[in-house]
């Protein structure tokens, strides 16, 4: 028996919060709910049929609310770029070759790019410094954010190669759906595209984030970098 909003299951919790967004969720599931003839949230789940009958509300709920957001093919394989092989290991708790071989490419270019500037950015700083070149404003800066900017790239690199050397891989469980994240920045605000699984927050691409699926999934990721490296397909 379910004595509260604290007491409902976490796939429950964030369909209620996501869905639903009431401003005080434990007043909510005590309240009446026209849709469930009258009865609290509490009372409907509570009942014999209760799991039937709150899906059945929440599927109406977002079928009214959100008509836009009916799940199409989802192509996570494609743009995450797993195939059964990597499911399987992912599940395993490790990374698979394909995986690595991957991952290690990609930061062998992080680590060209960081050398790249700080080499630059130390180069400019000396030749300011020994009066072979002259820059003014915003120009003489830019050996300082060169380096910035390439010791920025040398730790996510370091954090990356920590993340493969053990190869192991974590597991997050729960409701996965889609949200947005707004970054105030310099030039105005920007959004950020992520997934929500349990309660733990992902940063993905936009094109993953639009084609999510909402439902009770398994995702796999990096521990430092929190890569997304697979995600379960969709019960049935």
């Amino acid at each position: 028996m379910y004595d509260g909003f604290d007491s409902l299951p976490d796939d429950i919790q964030s369909r209620i919060t996501s869905l639903i967004e009431p401003s005080d969720p434990e007043a909510w599931v005590r309240s009446p709910i026209q849709a469930l003839d009258g009865r609290s949230f509490l009372e409907a789940i509570n009942s014999d049929d209760g799991k039937k009958t709150v899906a059945h509300y929440f599927d109406s709920v977002e079928t009214f609310e959100r008509p836009t957001l009916q799940p199409g093919p989802e192509n996570l394989r494609q743009i995450f770029h797993f195939d059964d092989a990597d499911l399987d290991s992912n599940r395993a708790g490790l990374l698979s070759a394909a995986q690595r071989s991957r991952l290690w490419r990609q930061d062998v270019l992080k680590m060209l790019g960081a050398a790249v500037c700080l080499v630059a950015g130390v180069m400019f700083n000396v030749a300011l410094l020994a009066g072979w070149m002259t820059a003014h404003g915003r120009g003489a800066a830019l050996g300082v954010s060169l380096i910035l900017v390439g010791l920025i790239l040398a730790v996510w690199s370091a954090e990356t190669w920590l993340d493969l050397m053990p190869g192991s891989v974590l597991a997050a469980e729960g409701y996965l759906r889609p949200t947005e994240r707004i970054v105030s920045g310099r030039y105005g605000p920007s959004t950020t595209y992520c997934i929500e699984i349990g309660n733990q927050t992902f940063d993905v691409p936009m094109a993953a984030h639009d084609a999510i699926r909402e439902g009770k999934r398994r995702l796999y990721y990096l521990h430092r970098t929190r890569t997304v490296l697979s995600v379960d397909p969709p019960e049935k």
